[in-house]
């Protein structure tokens, strides 16, 4: 790519030369100019592949040196001020790396980079990648359902001696998984209505559960409501995406690549009409990981008010949480002791209004 761009902004160049030969001044001061703006381009382009070629040898001093130097060339790289950020954060200076996101999000909101690098500064400590392999290894669960498989990189954490099952309508699984795991390509809503999950798990309950599938408020209810059928009160639920970065990337609908959509409505409205559950929603970075227990699979009050509930929720504005995120939101440090003191009920920490 940028190969053919240095052979465009050459071609440019010349063409104008040739112009200026025959006497077409503007036609050749048009394509000149465009020249110019091609090598700027490249200019920029390669100092920023030498900030990030010095940055993957942790060669931090001569990665912020060409970084700085490509910002100069193009101010509307945001790649690179995202690149910074990241080093920053590398260097242990959380508020240098934040300011730097708020930078490269002003030159273009978009940046998935730039909203991944600040989710890690808002919400340090492990990722919930880690946190479910903790917790998988922690519970060694008989029986563990997945709502949402992708590639697999959280199923692949079940155990060989764990009955796992997998739904995802395109899971495109690339990594080896548990002997006992099953993966079912259909839509959520249909598995629940073709499949009886207890017969699946021949007879056991689902001991833990992990909802990560479409991330709309109303699919994460359903795949709630549908899971605690299977539970036991020793159950465990744990939903992704439940502490959003900002509104931008909570909006229901998806208008940037980093993108948690609406799910922290399930807390909320779980909190309003099932105050009898535990409710705690782990600080992990990207944007959180809720565990539910408590569970109680004879409840109905959700599918007896669902309508109503749908009415109240899926319209709720995220300036909802603009005062008191954390204990709407029933939020928890990022802390192995405090999970571990929820799963064993011997912890756990919910806000009430």
């Amino acid at each position: 790519m940028l190969q053919d761009d240095a052979l465009q902004a050459v071609d440019m160049m010349q063409r104008g030369i040739r112009l200026i030969s025959a006497n077409s001044l503007d036609s050749a001061e048009a394509c000149l100019t465009e020249a110019l703006s091609g090598l700027n381009n490249l200019v920029s382009q390669t100092l920023f592949g030498l900030g990030k070629l010095a940055y993957k040898r942790s060669e931090y001093d001569k990665a912020l040196f060409f970084l700085a130097r490509a910002r100069d060339a193009d101010p509307s790289l945001a790649d690179a001020f995202a690149l910074t950020a990241e080093i920053y954060l590398t260097l242990k200076e959380p508020e240098r790396a934040k300011e730097w996101c708020e930078k490269a999000l002003e030159v273009n909101w978009n940046v998935r980079d730039a909203h991944i690098c600040l989710s890690r500064v808002n919400l340090p400590g492990p990722g919930y990648y880690a946190n479910i392999e903790m917790i998988q290894k922690f519970l060694r669960p008989r029986t563990y359902l997945e709502i949402g498989v992708e590639t697999g990189k959280t199923l692949k954490y079940a155990a060989d001696d764990t009955m796992a099952i997998g739904v995802d309508p395109e899971p495109a699984v690339n990594v080896p998984l548990g002997c006992l795991t099953r993966v079912y390509e259909i839509k959520s809503d249909d598995f629940f209505n073709l499949t009886d999950l207890a017969k699946e798990f021949a007879g056991h309950s689902v001991e833990l559960a992990f909802i990560d599938g479409m991330h709309l408020f109303e699919f994460a209810l359903r795949d709630f409501i549908n899971i605690e059928k299977y539970c036991s009160e020793d159950s465990i639920v744990l939903v992704h995406d439940c502490c959003p970065l900002d509104d931008i990337t909570a909006a229901r609908e998806r208008i940037t690549e980093f993108w948690s959509g609406d799910i922290w409505k399930l807390i909320v409205c779980l909190k309003k009409y099932r105050p009898d559950l535990r409710i705690n929603v782990v600080e992990t970075a990207p944007t959180g990981l809720a565990i539910i227990t408590g569970l109680n699979s004879q409840s109905h009050i959700l599918t007896d008010n669902l309508e109503g509930i749908y009415e109240e929720f899926i319209n709720m504005d995220y300036e909802y949480l603009n005062e008191d995120k954390a204990g709407k939101l029933n939020l928890v440090p990022n802390d192995w002791g405090v999970i571990e003191g929820i799963l064993t009920k011997t912890e756990a920490v919910q806000t009430d209004e």
